[in-house]
């Protein structure tokens, strides 16, 4: 669960997430923490963590950067991008308050809060990430240094607020009243505690903000809203979700959605961002993306170019009555368009996958999914260590039903999964992935075609490594292996090496043992990705090449020098 008043380090949050055995162990976390919207550009706020508790929960969540109304985010350029991501047609809306060069310059100190976060594109092709840099954006109407009320049309709720309440601090009024009344441009304001619900919340298609106005729902600064949805019935039928957002251009940052009957966050609109949310504990997957109704008959009525940023996806179970092979970390599948983006999230220890983006012939093709430095672990097993025989238990799961999707999945890791690391299902489409580190996954680190089916996937600088010889998995990596650039786990020789190379990856290769690896988070509340960098003097340093394609990252900044091999680029 996540812990409040937990201090976040300047740099990042130590907290650990240790697996042994296949079981996630209590780690505890250090530092001092930076205070709510005291800096310039907006400040992290205190507070939030996340952090594992008796193998509760994973990766941390301390503070959120322009999470409240004192803090100040300048709207982003058009086209801004955020560090590492490029440009392109959909929204990235870098957090109210976040650094210039993160969606458009910080807000001045004082004045009134602005209510948005700054955009940019999220598309997995485009201009470089420059184009909405320091500088490049308006400047934000608000500053974080004033300590401001919220802006007119802000309104504030709270478990204990009202209907009819205005909606002030001193008087909160109720999440489904505020949803009725917020205006596009303006923020609805979470304060702590636990919204208790016993019917789904929608959010309608006609209740949507703008592509230069979003509407926002986020948890006030420094506190942490839970939207507990235990109440709900559940059955063998339809059940209801928690929340569902049909509308387009939202931001929902900084929440918890726990025990839904369905799924806990359902996106079925159009440009949206949900950032720093963690979904836990759901009966279905604890975020998907889908469409509203089985009225969306295709591909140009579904979701397209929404950014699921820095969140946190556990323990989602379709328990009994439930079939016990549904519930996912996050989903992007069946009926999704194009320009969904998954970036610095976290899928572990769901009952299914830690991402499925599954397609049916009822339903055809989806549009491509981009997945970037995100981590799937342990997914098979909850973390009490509850198993279901019908759960998949993929880290990554690509496909369905042998329909060609050119999904892209770039520097990621997946580890520890009961079944495999990244899969392509059976799609036999032009799926690239590209600097991806797998390693001790149960069923192979890497699965891609057969011999009935071919695929076209694409592989650059990938490695596949096992912590241990014993009940190793080779991999098939049917393809286009760019040459030189992947090392693939042999099981004839126990050893993962480049072809046509000498180079042949140890344990030694790492700076740090990935026997139990620490995942932390930046004070941006992007991943730190230290406990999987390459140590220094490796031979996988500088052994890649730049892959081929649109990449949803700039390489010429984020490669130094030539590219190296695994997720992590040295420095």
């Amino acid at each position: 669960m996540r812990r409040r008043n937990e201090s976040l380090s300047a740099n990042f949050h130590r907290v650990a997430c240790c697996l042994c055995a296949g079981a996630l162990l209590a780690c505890s976390s250090s530092g001092s923490g930076a205070s709510s919207g005291n800096a310039a550009s907006g400040g992290t706020g205190t507070g939030g963590a996340l952090a594992a508790n008796g193998g509760a929960a994973a990766t941390t969540n301390a503070g959120r950067a322009g999470a409240g109304p004192s803090e100040g985010g300048g709207r982003g350029g058009a086209g801004g991008a955020t560090p590492n991501e490029t440009a392109g047609t959909g929204p990235l809306g870098g957090s109210a308050g976040t650094p210039a060069g993160k969606g458009g310059t910080s807000g001045a100190s004082g004045g009134t809060a602005s209510s948005n976060a700054g955009k940019a594109g999220t598309g997995a092709s485009g201009a470089s990430q420059n184009a909405g840099g320091s500088g490049a954006g308006e400047t934000g109407a608000a500053g974080s240094g004033g300590g401001a009320s919220p802006g007119t049309g802000d309104l504030i709720v709270a478990p204990t607020g009202t209907d009819d309440a205005p909606g002030t601090l001193a008087e909160p009024t109720t999440l489904t009243s505020a949803l009725t009344r917020i205006t596009a441009g303006h923020t609805i304001f979470a304060r702590d505690g636990r919204y208790t619900y016993s019917d789904q919340i929608t959010i309608p298609r006609d209740n949507s903000g703008t592509s230069d106005d979003l509407k926002s729902l986020v948890a006030y600064a420094g506190e942490h809203p839970v939207l507990d949805f235990s109440s709900e019935p559940y059955g063998t039928g339809s059940n209801p979700r928690g929340l569902q957002l049909s509308g387009s251009y939202w931001t929902l940052r900084g929440l918890e959605v726990v025990g839904a009957a369905d799924n806990g966050i359902y996106v079925a609109g159009n440009g949206n961002v949900v950032e720093d949310c963690v979904t836990h504990g759901n009966r279905d997957t604890g975020l998907q993306i889908g469409r509203e109704s089985s009225a969306d008959a295709d591909m140009t009525s579904w979701p397209s170019n929404n950014l699921i940023l820095n969140c946190e996806s556990y323990d989602n179970y379709d328990a009994p009555p439930g079939s016990g092979e549904n519930a996912d970390g996050f989903a992007a599948k069946l009926t999704v368009g194009p320009g969904n983006v998954f970036r610095g999230c976290v899928s572990h220890n769901n009952i299914d996958d830690g991402w499925d983006l599954y397609t049916k012939t009822d339903t055809g093709p989806i549009g491509s999914v981009t997945i970037d430095q995100c981590i799937s672990y342990g997914n098979g097993t909850l973390t009490d260590g509850t198993t279901n025989a019908n759960g998949d238990r993929n880290g990554f799961k690509l496909g369905g039903d042998d329909i060609a999707v050119a999904h892209v999945v770039t520097r990621s890791i997946a580890f520890g999964n009961g079944k495999n690391g990244f899969t392509w299902n059976s799609n036999p489409g032009a799926i690239r992935l590209s600097n991806d580190l797998a390693f001790d996954n149960v069923g192979g680190n890497f699965k891609f075609g057969d011999n009935s089916t071919p695929t076209s996937a694409v592989f650059t600088n990938n490695v596949s490594f096992w912590t241990s010889t014993a009940n190793t998995q080779g991999d098939k990596a049917i393809g286009t292996d760019t040459p030189g650039t992947n090392a693939w786990w042999d099981d004839s020789t126990g050893t993962s090496s480049v072809a046509s190379s000498t180079i042949t990856v140890t344990a030694a290769d790492f700076a740090s043992s990935l026997v139990s690896p620490q995942i932390a988070r930046n004070a941006d509340m992007s991943l730190n990705f230290a406990a999987f960098a390459l140590a220094k003097g490796s031979d996988l340093i500088d052994a890649g090449v730049v892959p081929p394609g649109a990449l949803p990252f700039d390489a010429a900044s984020y490669y130094d020098g030539a590219p190296d091999l695994g997720a992590v680029e040295s420095r």
